[in-house]
């Protein structure tokens, strides 16, 4: 017998039902009637009968134990061992000496069945007879234990593989010295480490020879192989060794691992992630990073879509996900075979739940009955019904902010209410435009123009413009609307000026909003958004309105940009180049003699030496090691498939963008930063490079030190001389006042002393 088997045979039998053999089925019938007597000679024929396995005498005599009859149970075991071993099936031997034991576990004639059947198995090793002291069973105070502790000394077989997770990672058994009760183990940064038996039972763990850490230990090309000729499988090992969950990423650590490089980890993914799509196994997301999962069993794709949609909660949840499933029908052609619990849920809302529920069931309701032309009809219970009866029991506008995010429905409710009672169209397309996200609000302006309803549409757009921060999405809208011409008729703003003054405006409220309640995604969308609006296609709407303009217009935007905490630098200085400065530069006295030509303020600012060469570390390193990185990237993405559809090269493409957008502002800013000359800075009046001590309004004395925009850190008192507050101290001296607008209100601060700021 093999390691292996013995190993087999010494572990704990397993619950199974009693199995089938001729002389069975007249043992139970006389255990059912207690012919106990009768028992005993059919059990005698039946262990003499050599095709009679073990284990169907093993089970008999259990349910003799149960039926009180444990005595004659322990008789008839031992004249089942004695034959056994008069045959050398010294594996049933064992069995039956252990299931003995559990009835007399001091049973010295159990001992010397035990004994037996261990020199039977080992019978090739030449220390059987050590092995079989060692054991020590004869004489043993409980053979149970005994049996256990056989069992930890015979679990462990030279050549497997173990893994220990806290920190040797994967080895391989290469000898068990069993006098000393401990295993010898080859682990990759360990070789021949020596650890007892009973600790290897609590610190290591077995491995499948077929496992990926298995493989990977010293067959690697082995798993490469096997990857690249049964995509799935190698994805399956990789999947068990994450504990059946794992990301896409994880699954290339894994490879390269394995010796993958980059061009064929490429080939691989874009095979397996086919297959995974289709596999009944596998779960795996749609995301550019997806996220995969090893089933227990396989999952129909209607079960998938149910376990989907089960697990959201809310009504706008699952009407996401609803949606979601049409479309994946739609797109595989695909006709759902159970809508069940599509029509069960959108019936019940459509009878029970809120008016705005109501409406958009209804609509969900009567797509899926489109979406299902020539299969069987939904459940009475979800049967769409009137509209219009459902309408007067709701707000229009109401149930439009309730479908953002589904612009079909919201479509197909205004198209009806355009159809049924245009008056009511008009007055909820208008409305429509605080309520309903942006993905209609093209579609309401148009429509309602088409039907010169533009008083109702200008009606609309001066409610955004009245609170232009609480509609910030729609106001941003609104004003590259105008901008581009597309709402003459319809709408004007006082002035352009102004317009762009308050988006500006809008752009600083956000940024200190952010500043107060931290980073929120709703809250640096927008701040993103609107900057992207004032630097669009080189700042073409801030250059179309300051088209021919004079100073009293340039210096209400000027005003605006300077108070903007939400403007990038590189931005500003984008900006002032289109927009002419209307007072002295900060330039003049930052830290240069007064007599030198002012330098103009688009063209140069004024940093620390220590924070250019921190910009100019980060331009080094985006140049050296993380667009390589990104090319690599890409060629990877590319690797995918047609690049069209393949949203990894899409998210690897815009990646490198944002690295290219970051090195050439970074060098950009780089060419026009100059270090601050402390060594020129006096302590008459404020200049960058100087300390300025104040006294605030409430009494307090503050110290600020002017330096460059990059140096800013207000917590240490440093602020930048382009903010507002900097801006207002440069030039000023001792017992000068400066009056200042915050975002807490008009400050006053006066000046106590200038000293330098190095530090």
């Amino acid at each position: 017998m093999t390691q292996a088997s013995l190993a087999a045979a010494t572990a704990a039998p397993a619950a199974a039902p009693v199995q089938a053999h001729k002389g069975r089925d007249q043992i139970l019938l006389a255990i059912q009637e207690r012919r106990y007597n009768d028992i005993d000679i059919l059990w005698l024929e039946m262990t003499e009968d050599a095709s009679a396995p073990a284990a169907v005498l093993i089970d008999l005599a259990d349910l003799l134990v149960r039926h009180k009859q444990s005595e004659r149970a322990l008789m008839l075991l031992l004249m089942l061992a004695a034959r056994l071993k008069e045959t050398g099936r010294f594996g049933d031997l064992l069995d039956t000496a252990r299931a003995a034991a559990n009835l007399a576990p001091q049973n010295e004639e159990i001992a010397g069945h035990l004994n037996d059947a261990l020199r039977g198995l080992l019978k090739t090793r030449s220390d059987v007879e050590r092995f079989v002291s060692q054991v020590r069973i004869s004489g043993a105070d409980d053979l149970r234990k005994t049996i256990s502790r056989l069992d930890d000394l015979l679990a462990w077989q030279p050549g497997e593989y173990v893994y220990h997770a806290e920190g040797w990672g994967v080895g391989r058994v290469r000898e068990i010295d069993y006098s000393q009760e401990r295993l010898v183990v080859d682990f990759k940064q360990k070789a021949g480490h020596a650890i007892t038996i009973a600790m290897a039972k609590k610190i290591l763990r077995r491995l499948e020879p077929e496992s990926y850490k298995a493989l990977l230990h010293d067959r690697p090309a082995e798993f490469k192989r096997l990857a690249q000729a049964d995509p799935l499988h190698g994805l399956v090992l990789v999947l068990k060794d994450h504990g059946r969950l794992c990301q896409a990423r994880q699954v290339r650590e894994r490879f390269a691992e394995a010796g993958f490089s980059a061009e064929e980890w490429a080939a691989w993914w874009k095979t397996a992630r086919k297959l995974a799509t289709n596999d009944p196994l596998i779960e795996i997301t749609d995301e550019v990073q997806p996220r995969l999962a090893l089933r227990d069993k396989p999952l129909s794709r209607d079960d998938e879509d149910r376990k989907l949609f089960a697990r959201h909660v809310t009504f706008q949840a699952r009407l996401e996900e609803g949606v979601a499933i049409l479309a994946r029908a739609r797109e595989t052609k695909r006709a759902l075979a159970d809508a069940a619990f599509l029509t069960d849920y959108f019936g019940g809302r459509l009878a029970n739940g809120s008016p705005a529920e109501r409406v958009a069931s209804h609509l969900f309701l009567t797509t899926l009955a489109e979406e299902q032309q020539g299969a069987a009809p939904a459940p009475a219970a979800a049967a769409p019904g009137d509209l219009a009866a459902l309408l007067r029991d709701a707000d229009a506008a109401e149930v439009l902010g309730e479908l953002q995010g589904f612009p079909a429905f919201q479509r197909r409710l205004l198209d009806y209410l355009k159809r049924h009672d245009p008056d009511l169209w008009a007055e909820t397309a208008a409305n429509a435009f605080l309520t309903a996200g942006r993905e209609i609000w093209d579609h309401l302006l148009r429509d309602l123009v088409a039907a010169s309803r533009q008083a109702e549409a200008g009606e609309a757009l001066r409610m955004i413009e009245a609170d232009p921060l609480e509609h910030a999405e729609q106001f941003l809208w609104l004003a590259r609307q105008h901008l581009d011409g597309k709402l003459k008729g319809v709408y004007a703003p006082r002035s352009d000026v102004t317009l762009l003054e308050r988006v500006i405006r809008v752009l600083d409220d956000l940024a200190l909003r952010r500043e107060k309640r931290g980073k929120e995604k709703q809250t640096e969308a927008l701040i993103t958004a609107y900057r992207g609006f004032l630097g669009h296609k080189e700042c073409k709407y801030v250059r179309q309105v300051c088209a021919g303009r004079g100073a009293d217009d340039f210096m209400v935007i000027e005003n605006a940009l300077l108070g903007c905490h939400g403007i990038s630098d590189n931005l500003e200085e984008m900006l002032f180049h289109i927009v002419p400065r209307t007072r002295v530069g900060p330039e003049e006295g930052a830290g240069r003699p007064a007599d030198e030509e002012a330098v103009d303020y688009t063209s140069t600012f004024y940093v620390t030496q220590e924070s250019i060469t921190r910009k100019q570390k980060e331009l080094d390193e985006i140049i050296s090691v993380h667009l390589p990185k990104a090319e690599e990237a890409i060629g990877t993405a590319m690797g995918h498939g047609d690049i069209s559809e393949n949203a990894e090269y899409e998210a690897a493409i815009e990646h490198r963008r944002d690295l290219d957008r970051r090195k050439n502002e970074l060098a950009s800013e780089l060419s026009r930063a100059q270090p601050i000359d402390f060594e020129a800075v006096t302590t008459g009046r404020a200049a960058v490079g100087a300390t300025v001590t104040v006294r605030d309004d409430q009494g307090r004395e503050l110290a600020y030190r002017l330096l460059g925009p990059w140096d800013a850190d207000a917590p240490r008192g440093v602020i930048s001389y382009k903010s507002p507050l900097g801006h207002a101290f440069l030039g000023l001296a001792a017992g000068e006042t400066a009056q200042v607008a915050l975002a807490d209100g008009i400050r006053r601060f006066t000046v106590l002393r200038v000293s330098n700021g190095r530090q």
